[in-house]
């Protein structure tokens, strides 16, 4: 059942992913073609228009296809190919798509099933569906399927990872996802679950784990012929946390991570610590929950963590997958990771040192002005009687739903959220080992009567700011948020908008070029690939519809020409110029004239205390060296 249609608003409510099976079935119409996916293919998968091989297109996760047939100038020949109908949820699952003739199309449905089809017409190759081995934790979710050589990778919601032929849907093997400290410490491993797409590169398989039902998350790499575990890091170990707390102290990673080849790091995302709303049951910054974890795949080693919420008492969870991409910052090239939690900010940090490189203004309202709203970042009061609108609330100023760069631009672009909802937290916490629920330490009351969506593009090289924003015009009652993106090398920009349609905008200006009313959110991201052979564009979304799920896709006419892409370069930092100095930090909300519908989001004083904030990151970036000491 969609998100939105069954409840309206906070956090990841669950999901009625249909009948699970009881016993594996295997169904196979017609053997897949193709070729083994090889290393170097998933190397270059960021720059390869023909295919879709990691959850957020490339390792590097740049929600950035190259395919250049659409563009501006050619969407009125861009219309619904076909659609595929399934009994199970899908929207929150990202297609994969092997190039070849035809190519290959995997999708993964929430009761645990393998779906491999031609991606040019939607027949279907085979099916496989997994018996889990519990149900007590099962999340019902999945986000993707991962390919290497002649296999597809399934992240199980029992935590095992399951691997099928590519080929034939065959199973091969599984491996249940469990580090050494849980295994000795965790009396029902079945706390534990997993939404995330696995990510398959140079020969290891990384995925997280998925949690909130009072345990602790592990992330681990396993060999991709053998399913043999290499290694698993826990999220919160017990010498980084006060007394036990380590015990329930959750930190799950519900996103697929991002890969840096460069530096031969993964970079997972992680979520807050439990219990959610009362931090006084776990002192202390609660380390690695809430955070970036870097690891190295060959070793395993953490490399660095960076935090980007300390003791959340919000739910404010880092759930977005990050972002890898090249920025010159004082005349040099520097690797980056852009990475978000549901606080409204993108943090910018170094991918080889873990460092701040700064965090951009906010993309979504933070705290409030009346009598009834709490101000940001101070804690809700005890008990009901004491309980005001936080703003955002528990599902955030953006969520899972998958963002993207461009090396073209040089933007991000982030979904941003606006809604408020009373909350209070509630003393003690008793940790039971046998409770297999959320025990969140505080309630939630009416929701605030106003609400926006949007799609804020931010300039990570102009000091983090707002370049603009495209606000959708959603009804207040109304639980949606704003949908997973697609940004293309044909200066485009798709999203799925909170309204339920599918939209297409300008890259560079943020205007409305093209829509198509789906009546049902796009959540996961629009899936882009080329064709050669059918010299046509494609473009797939998953969405839920009635009582299972959808694929839909679209594509160009026949015989459009593609352009010839130039290799992306750095996106280098303006002049001082061309960049506001010191002087600009003053309190001012985002301009309204760069706002592509509608007014901007109203975000006040604390786009001024955000433009504080990166100061002097602004100065490091412009090569002040007239004051080394203020580093952000």
């Amino acid at each position: 059942m969609s998100r939105g249609s069954d409840r309206r608003g906070s956090g990841i409510p669950d999901i009625d992913a249909g009948p699970l099976y009881d016993e594996d079935e295997h169904y196979l119409r017609e053997r897949a073609p193709g070729e083994d996916v090889t290393d170097d293919q998933l190397r270059a998968d960021a720059t390869n228009p023909e295919g879709w091989l990691h959850y957020n297109k490339g390792a590097e996760m740049h929600g950035f296809s190259p395919a250049t047939r659409l563009r501006p100038d050619t969407l009125d020949a861009f219309d619904v190919e076909y659609e595929v109908e399934f009994p199970s949820t899908i929207y929150q699952c990202n297609p994969t798509v092997v190039p070849g003739d035809p190519p290959v199309m995997y999708v993964g449905l929430g009761n645990m099933s393998v779906v491999a089809l031609d991606a040019r017409t939607g027949d279907k190759y085979w099916k496989f569906g997994y018996a889990p081995e519990n149900d007590d934790g099962v999340t019902g979710r999945t986000r993707g399927i991962a390919v290497r050589g002649d296999k597809a990778y399934l992240a199980a919601t029992d935590l095992r990872l399951v691997a099928v032929d590519r080929y034939t849907g065959e199973f091969q093997w599984k491996t249940w996802l469990l580090s050494d400290r849980q295994r000795e410490h965790i009396e029902r491993p079945e706390k534990m679950g997993q939404s995330q797409a696995p990510v398959a590169y140079d020969g290891t398989v990384m995925v997280g784990q998925s949690g909130g039902f009072g345990s602790w998350g592990a992330l681990l790499g396993v060999d991709a012929e053998t399913g043999d575990i290499e290694w698993a890091n826990d999220i919160c170990r017990p010498e980084n946390w006060a007394g036990e707390s380590w015990r329930y102290g959750d930190g799950a990673s519900w996103m697929s991570p991002a890969v840096d080849p460069e530096n031969g790091l993964v970079f997972h995302p992680t979520g807050n610590a439990g219990v959610r709303y009362n931090g006084t049951v776990r002192p202390g910054p609660n380390r690695d929950a809430n955070s970036v974890v870097a690891i190295d795949i060959e070793t395993g080693e953490v490399e660095w963590s960076y935090q980007l919420l300390a003791q959340d008492w919000f739910d404010w969870d880092c759930t977005t997958t990050p972002r890898v991409f090249d920025l010159v910052v004082d005349g040099e090239r520097r690797r980056v990771v852009a990475a978000e939690d549901k606080s409204g900010w993108s943090h910018i940090i170094d991918a080889a040192t873990g460092q701040l490189v700064e965090r951009t203004e906010p993309f979504a309202k933070q705290g409030g002005d009346g009598p009834e709203d709490l101000e940001f970042l101070s804690l809700p009061g005890v008990g009901p009687n004491n309980e005001k609108y936080m703003w955002p609330d528990d599902s955030g100023g953006t969520n899972w739903s998958p963002d993207a760069y461009s090396p073209q631009t040089g933007l991000l672009y982030l979904g941003g959220n606006d809604l408020a909802q009373k909350f209070y937290w509630v003393p003690g916490y008793q940790y039971d080992p046998d409770r297999i629920d959320i025990v969140p330490g505080g309630g939630r009351g009416e929701w605030a009567n106003e609400r926006a969506c949007r799609v804020a593009a931010v300039d990570p090289a102009d000091g983090g700011t707002v370049a603009w924003t495209h606000e959708f015009d959603v009804d207040p009652s109304s639980g949606e948020q704003t949908g997973g993106m697609t940004a293309t090398g044909g200066g485009l920009v798709f999203v799925g908008a909170a309204t339920g349609e599918l939209v297409g905008l300008d890259a560079e200006t943020g205007e409305k070029l093209w829509a198509d009313d789906l009546d049902w959110v796009v959540e996961s991201s629009p899936v882009v690939w080329d064709d050669p052979v059918a010299e046509r564009q494609y473009m797939a979304v998953t969405h839920d519809a009635g009582n299972g799920g959808r694929v839909s896709v679209y594509a160009t006419e026949p015989g459009l020409e593609p352009l010839d892409m130039p290799t992306p370069t750095p996106t280098a930092t303006p002049t001082p110029t061309d960049t506001a100095t010191e002087d600009s930090t003053d309190e001012s909300p985002v301009p309204t004239d760069r706002t592509s519908s509608s007014s901007g989001p109203g975000f006040g004083f604390l786009a001024g205390l955000s433009g504080l904030g990166v100061a002097g990151a602004a100065r490091k970036w412009l090569g002040d060296s007239g004051d080394e000491s203020d580093e952000s």
